[in-house]
């Protein structure tokens, strides 16, 4: 944790869920939920805008949103 402007950062750089990517050309249920099992067809999801706390006066974000707010402050 790092301080700036008075506010502590936290550093979150866990996925938050995932999506899938690829699908199959066809659309049979039996071949969708095959498709569904395989981790090569889904991409990991982040934060895209981080959250401030304002009561707790804390920032979550990922260590590359922190960096540009850290050359956003100065």
């Amino acid at each position: 944790m790092r301080h700036l402007t008075g506010f502590s950062i936290i550093i979150n750089d866990r996925p938050i869920g995932r999506k899938q990517i690829r699908f199959p050309k066809t659309k049979k249920k039996r071949i969708r939920k095959k498709w569904a099992k395989r981790p090569e067809n889904f991409k990991n999801l982040f934060m895209e805008q981080p959250m401030m706390d304002t009561i707790n006066r804390r920032i979550i974000c990922t260590s590359r949103m922190a960096e540009q707010l850290r050359r956003a402050v100065g």
